[in-house]
Formats: structure tokens, sequence, C-alpha cells
């Protein structure tokens, strides 16, 4: 089948208010990639999701790469998921370069073994004001703390091929569930 790339280059910053999935109406639709840069050319960007990315049953969209500091010698950057955010792909995984803030209870989930990559630190917007739920058949790997500055109400992570928190902290006001191998770096 054929993969097909949907590509958002933005000098300054993105906001996802519409969903981004396929439909058909008695076609096959193939698989696409979503790729959204924000920061070509200004520091501290933002990509704010506030809209479904994926269908639930993992349809449509292949993969996910959000950066929020895409150009050369930018610096900063964050990555919002608001109400409505959530993020499914069918099997080649998610990756954020950057901070991510939660405003809401966030799901991403991976319906195949794609890897789920956290760039960098996890906070929600008030302390204990969102979860962060993560699926996938293949690894999490988070490279920046999780809930350090404004820590989240619980998070679950299953990941079937492991779990690498290598940020140092999880901090939350209620529960931690792993589940999958796990390396702690």
């Amino acid at each position: 089948s054929t993969t097909v790339a949907l590509s958002l280059d933005a000098a300054n910053s993105i906001t996802v208010n519409n969903s981004i999935t396929s439909s058909s109406t008695g076609t096959t639709i193939p698989a696409f990639n979503v790729v959204l840069n924000a920061g070509e050319s200004a520091n501290n960007s933002s990509v704010t999701i506030a809209a479904a990315i994926g269908s639930s049953s993992g349809s449509g969209v292949s993969s996910l790469s959000v950066n929020a500091a895409a150009g050369t010698a930018v610096t900063g950057g964050t990555i919002t998921f608001n109400p409505g955010g959530s993020v499914t792909t069918s099997g080649n995984g998610q990756t954020y370069s950057n901070a991510l803030t939660l405003a809401t209870n966030t799901v991403l989930n991976d319906t195949g073994t794609g890897g789920i990559v956290l760039g960098g630190s996890v906070n929600a917007t008030t302390s204990g004001g969102a979860s962060l739920s993560i699926n996938t058949g293949g690894t999490i790997s988070s490279s920046g703390p999780i809930g350090n500055s404004k820590e989240l109400s619980d998070v679950s992570f299953d990941g079937g091929g492991g779990i690498a928190i290598n940020g140092g902290t999880v901090v939350t006001v209620s529960s931690q569930a792993f589940t999958g191998p796990m390396t702690l770096g």
C-alpha cells in the first residue's frame, strides 16, 4: 500500500483545531504520515493539538512526528494538548520532540508496534489537572521528567516492547501504572 504524507511547516506556531483522519466512501485510503513542524524561524514556537489525530481504530494515520523547534538554531518550543486532543497511529509510532503540556486527560495510542517517544518534559497546565495514558505494542521512551513542575493526576503506560524512563522523575498526585518490561535511566 502507498503511504501519503501530510506535512505542515510554519515559521512560528501550528494549531490543530479539526480532526486529522482519513475517510472513505467505498475506496481504500492509504495510511499517511503526519509531520507537524513549527518554529522554522522563531524561538519558543508551539504546536497545539485540540482535536483528534487518527481514528480510534488506528486506521488512517500511520505515524506522527511533532517538533515545535524545527529550524536550525531555534530554541524552546512546546507541544500542548487541549481538550479534544488525542492521537492514534497504526503501527509506525509517534515522536514528540519538545516539552508536552497537558490541559486535559490525554491518550496516545499506537494500534501496532510503533514506538512512542517523549523527547522533553511532560507537565499538566495545573497541578493534578490532567492524566497521560500511553498504549502501544512497541516501546515507550521518555527523555524528560514527568510532572516535575506541574504534576499529572495519574499516568498509565502500557508498552508491549518495553518502557524506558530516562528523565529521572515521574510525579503524580494519584496513581502510576506501568505494564511491560521497564528500564530506568
